[in-house]
């Protein structure tokens, strides 16, 4: 789940790069090499320098995730979501997500939940929303709105392999096996 969330990660962001400082495109490059210290060095002083930019909040923010690091990672997601501009859905969107996330890892599904679902009123056509959502509703054996997420990518996406796979875990537990 981490690697999906990474790839989101550098496709959100990748536009976003000409228009940063040296400070957050060195981050970034850190980040893609996996070193989470140097990046969050580069991303801390970033937002010494730009401490409205919600991309960088996000950015330090997952690092903080990936090193399992949830009040801070917490932290900069809901320092992002103050700063990001209301045209920047997509950056909203992923903001809420990153939440959902460390709220899955705290153990606070109500939360997630929430989290994943303003993700998807924000932006409806990104499935990660609809299959991260429905796996916490696996968990919590609220297996028809699992298959109702699933079935809302394959709407837009046919041939999406986490949502079928989703769906083929729904259905074993459910012992629907036609």
């Amino acid at each position: 789940m981490k690697t999906q969330f990474i790839t989101l990660l550098l496709l959100c962001c990748t536009t976003a790069i000409f228009a940063q400082s040296t400070n957050f495109i060195e981050g970034r490059k850190a980040l893609n090499a996996g070193d989470f210290d140097v990046a969050v060095e580069y991303f801390s002083k970033d937002i010494t320098d730009n401490p409205k930019n919600a991309n960088t909040y996000y950015s330090r923010g997952f690092v903080y995730y990936s090193q399992d690091v949830y009040a801070k990672a917490l932290s900069d997601a809901n320092m992002g979501l103050k700063c990001v501009k209301g045209k920047e859905k997509k950056l909203k969107a992923v903001l809420y997500e990153l939440r959902a996330l460390i709220y899955t890892q705290l153990e606070e599904r109500e939360k997630a939940i929430a989290d994943y679902t303003t993700a998807i009123k924000t932006n409806g056509t990104d499935a990660d929303f609809y299959v991260g959502r429905s796996r916490l509703y696996h968990d919590m054996e609220m297996y028809d709105n699992a298959k109702a997420d699933l079935m809302s990518v394959l709407k837009f996406d046919e041939t999406n392999a986490a949502a079928l796979a989703g769906l083929g875990r729904n259905y074993i537990v459910r012992k629907q096996y036609a």
